[in-house]
């Protein structure tokens, strides 16, 4: 028994009147509903833009930090690159270890391709993915213009208390109706309830793991040119903001290294700051930050007051030099 996940969302079609019976069909079609939502694969790394060079023989390590989905067992990776001077010849993996590694020719124009990462365990736990481009020795080098990240979807769910699956026929017209796992109303309520409706992905930063993506000391500096754009979903009715996580991927010479994130909408300009002690690269800890507008419905570009929220950071140290590889936006629930 599996739940069977629809190809296009489906559309509540019964006329659904308070205080009345709820009929066969509807839960039919809620039933399909919550399959669609448990089996759609949410963005987990929006397309980035590393612009990084690897010449022959060297390799760079591309990390995000994400919440990923529950019901997830694959994940596409979309990846942009050119050969620089010639065709170049690369060796993809993800993870970095462990993964299977494809071999791929890529010309002097820009090329795209697409790599499936099989996951060995379904997993909704905060993590850090990662994908890794090796340059062939003798080859020429190659450029890394865009990478991005999504979940595939799933045909079908299983029937346990991880993907949730309902089983559709459960819910027609003239069958019993229980609270059963994963089937009738039962299985319907579990799946809503349960339900991860993220959008997951809100901005990545990095250029790989072998050249100092950013150092600062002294007095804060930009670490983007431009600010970024930023709108978050909008979960309830009547939400006008949401909150997302962050973290990075950094070390520090010696002393203490500050990464601050600034956002500016048109409530006012808003600041969060991490610090940076570790002499080693790693992520620091998640931090939540309030006050980003959400999507208002009602609006084509869904821009609150015709104005988008900026995202930005700054970065400075004090007693060394801070290096910054990876910086992760993204939305944990």
């Amino acid at each position: 028994m599996t739940g069977i996940v629809p190809a296009r969302r489906v559309e509540m079609t019964d006329g659904i009147v308070v205080g009345g019976a709820v009929t066969g069909s509807t839960w039919q079609q809620l039933a399909g509903l919550t399959n669609w939502l448990r089996g759609k694969g949410a963005v987990l790394v929006p397309h980035c833009t590393p612009f990084t060079t690897i010449a022959a023989a060297a390799s760079e390590t591309f990390r995000f930090r994400v919440k990923t989905r529950s019901s997830a067992i694959q994940r596409v990776w979309v990846v942009t690159m050119s050969g620089v001077g010639g065709t170049a010849s690369v060796q993809l993996q993800a993870p970095g270890t462990g993964g299977t590694v494809v071999d791929a020719a890529i010309s002097d124009e820009r090329t795209t391709v697409v790599y499936v990462e099989n996951l060995s365990s379904r997993s909704g736990a905060e993590q850090q993915i990662e994908f890794e481009v090796n340059c062939v020795a003798g080859s020429n080098s190659v450029g890394v213009s865009r990478i991005a990240c999504y979940e595939q979807d799933r045909p079908v769910l299983q029937s346990d208390s991880t993907d949730y699956g309902v089983d559709l026929f459960t819910c027609a017209s003239g069958q019993p109706i229980y609270d059963g796992a994963n089937v009738s109303v039962g299985g319907v309520y579990d799946a809503l309830v349960n339900a991860d409706a993220r959008r997951v992905g809100i901005f990545h930063w990095t250029q790989g793991d072998s050249t100092a993506a950013a150092t600062a000391s002294g007095t804060p500096a930009d670490l983007l040119q431009l600010a970024v754009p930023v709108l978050v979903r909008k979960l309830a009715r009547s939400a006008t903001t949401g909150s997302v996580k962050w973290a990075a991927y950094a070390k520090v010479t010696a002393g203490t290294g500050t990464i601050t994130l600034t956002h500016t909408n048109n409530a006012g300009t808003f600041t969060d700051s991490a610090s940076v002690t570790g002499t080693s690269y790693a992520w620091t800890s998640a931090r939540t930050v309030s006050n980003f507008d959400c999507d208002d419905l009602d609006v084509a570009d869904g821009r609150q007051s015709s104005t988008w929220d900026s995202l930005n950071f700054q970065i400075s140290a004090s007693g060394g030099t801070l290096t910054v590889q990876s910086i992760s936006v993204w939305q944990d629930d």
